[in-house]
């Protein structure tokens, strides 16, 4: 494991993750993200992905972290900041509007991006999709993290509402869909699966 990786793992005081949660150092360290590369993560809520990503990519690599909301915005530009991380830059964006970060992020500017945690909350999908299919470069890799559909009676309560849920299977049709290529699955936890697209 690299020191960057060490590093963030001591920020986030990975021991005190709940069991049946994957560390996001271990999982994103397994994307094949080098230094020097640009990856966006939308929906980035609180940075879970977003500082452990700034650390993969190093001083010369860049992390957009958007999110429509304001207080996850702040604590990641917060997070970013104790961390001296200048590679992170933060964008407050609706992804359900069509082209919603034109303003901040070029076409095929991005060799990554993450989608974790965030098709299940919207009924636009497909719009997300079509930004991040747009700010992807060729053959460029979409990395989708979701709630898997079922749980046991044990954590029935646990996470969202078991309706809102994508099921893997939906997730695959609907990403196809929308112009990538299905990869790859990879180990997301407990709680998560973990699905590789490429644009076409």
């Amino acid at each position: 494991m690299s020191a960057e990786i060490k590093s963030a793992e001591k920020t986030l005081n990975l021991e005190d993750l709940a069991p049946g949660f994957i560390s996001p150092q271990q999982v994103a360290g397994s994307w094949g993200i080098g230094k020097g590369d640009t990856v966006a993560d939308l929906g980035c809520g609180g940075g879970y992905f977003t500082i452990p990503l700034a650390y993969l990519v190093g001083e010369k690599g860049k992390v957009y972290a958007v999110d429509v909301m304001q207080g996850p915005v702040e604590a990641v530009r917060s997070k970013a900041f104790l961390e001296k991380l200048n590679n992170v830059e933060v964008i407050r964006a609706n992804l359900e509007k069509k082209g919603s970060l034109t303003e901040w992020i070029k076409s095929g500017s991005c060799q990554h991006v993450v989608v974790a945690n965030t098709l299940y909350t919207s009924k636009k999908k497909k719009a997300i999709l079509d930004e991040a299919k747009r700010i992807l470069e060729a053959k460029g890799q979409l990395i989708v993290i979701d709630w898997i559909e079922k749980v046991g009676d044990a954590f029935r309560n646990f996470g969202p509402p078991l309706e809102l849920r994508l099921s893997e299977r939906e997730a695959k049709s609907l990403v196809t869909k929308a112009g990538f290529t299905f990869g790859d699955k990879f180990e997301a936890g407990q709680f998560h699966y973990g699905l590789i697209f490429r644009k076409k």
